[in-house]
């Protein structure tokens, strides 16, 4: 069992792989799929702010591989985190989707443009404003989302 954990451990510093050895083959695809797509995203469409979520995927394998040896019990290989894709439900994927491209629009197409014919303080002036907006506009959105409803037997407020 020791020589098990060992290799389960060796192989999940590869994301996805410490998943498969211990015979959860769709979680560990979903997770190195997940981990190379990102990769492969960052670079061809240049946005180093997407990083940030490589290493939270690579860790999240190797601790996730450590619980499940440590539990000693092998959860159900259907039980995973896939993103809904359908109309009626989570519209968070679209969401970053959406975020995704309007930022490579702006930082490979609109920038370079205006690079041109603006000076270089003015293009940074114009990057930090549309960040800035960006995360006030979501702040804002999620301090404004949906309301819960209270339950009979609750004595929370809404939110």
């Amino acid at each position: 069992m020791q020589n098990k954990k060992f290799l389960a451990f060796f192989f999940s510093l590869i994301p996805g792989a410490g998943h498969m050895y211990i015979g959860l083959q769709r979680k560990g695809v979903q997770l190195m799929v997940s981990f190379f797509l990102l990769i492969t995203l960052c670079s061809w469409i240049d946005i180093p702010l997407l990083t940030i979520f490589i290493p939270v995927i690579w860790f999240y394998s190797i601790f996730d591989v450590r619980k499940i040896l440590n539990s000693g019990v092998i959860p159900d290989d259907t039980l995973n985190f896939n993103i809904p894709l359908n109309i009626n439900g989570n519209k968070t994927f679209a969401y970053i989707l959406i975020f995704i491209g309007a930022m490579s629009l702006l930082r490979n197409v609109i920038l370079p443009i205006t690079g041109v014919y603006i000076s270089w303080e003015v293009t940074h002036y114009f990057k930090t404003i549309v960040c800035s907006l960006i995360f006030i506009g979501v702040g804002i959105k999620l301090l404004m989302g949906k309301k819960r409803l209270l339950l009979p037997g609750k004595k929370e407020d809404l939110k």
